[in-house]
């Protein structure tokens, strides 16, 4: 029995490619907002252009996601920085950081909010693994904030926000078809997730070409902001 499955799968990549072929498996771990709005389209295309290659991905949240390339379950993964020193961390897009709240709220007219005012509305916040962002604005803005849900979900953030039970601030790219009654405003200042993908050193011929076509893709698409 092979217990090392992921060795097999590296030594057959490297003797494809000393024979000029492009073959492998590659597992790619993202989480939501990455998988919804990118993966669809990058591994359709892929694919497409490496037949010989297949890609199986999983979602997790940030600390899973970190966990399974220290471990080997996954290949390579989309991550936001500062992710552990012990990877290789490919930057692609500063998705800016904003505020939603319902047009319900008193101040659902401001085209920006301040860190205090945010700090003495009620919270709706993700659960920590699956947000470290906002918890970093925070801290480096000295914002104790008054958390009054924490969920996983950024449908179940945006339905509550809808249903003004309290504000959120959220990158840009998990706001997808956002309801009417929402509104979205910038912060006092500009703040940022970096979002990369990332790999342990020595990555197999399958993941790194994986990569360098991660990183083309979302260039020619203009998403590319670093």
């Amino acid at each position: 029995m092979n217990i090392y499955p992921h060795l097999n799968n590296t030594i057959k990549q490297e003797a494809a490619a000393i024979n000029g072929l492009e073959v492998g498996v590659v597992r790619v771990g993202s989480f939501t907002s990455v998988a919804t709005q990118w993966l669809p389209y990058i591994i359709k295309e892929f694919q497409d252009d490496y037949e010989g290659i297949e890609v199986k991905l999983l979602e997790g949240d940030y600390s899973t996601l970190e966990k399974w390339i220290s471990t080997g379950i996954i290949d390579c993964s989309f991550l936001v920085s500062p992710s552990s020193k012990s990877f290789e961390f490919q930057p692609l897009k500063k998705d800016k950081m904003v505020c939603i709240l319902s047009n319900e709220h008193p101040l659902h007219r401001q085209d920006k909010i301040s860190f205090e005012q945010i700090e003495k509305e009620p919270l709706i916040m993700p659960k920590e693994s699956w947000d470290n962002e906002t918890r970093q604005i925070f801290r480096e803005n000295n914002i104790k904030p008054k958390v009054k849900f924490e969920v996983s979900d950024d449908q179940a953030i945006m339905a509550m926000v809808q249903n003004n039970l309290g504000i959120s601030v959220r990158p840009e790219m998990t706001l997808t078809h956002i309801p009417d009654n929402v509104h979205v405003a910038k912060l006092e200042k500009d703040c940022f997730r970096l979002i990369g993908i990332a790999a342990k050193p020595n990555s197999s011929p399958a993941t790194k070409t994986f990569i360098k076509y991660v990183y083309s893709w979302v260039e020619e698409h203009h998403f590319l902001d670093i």
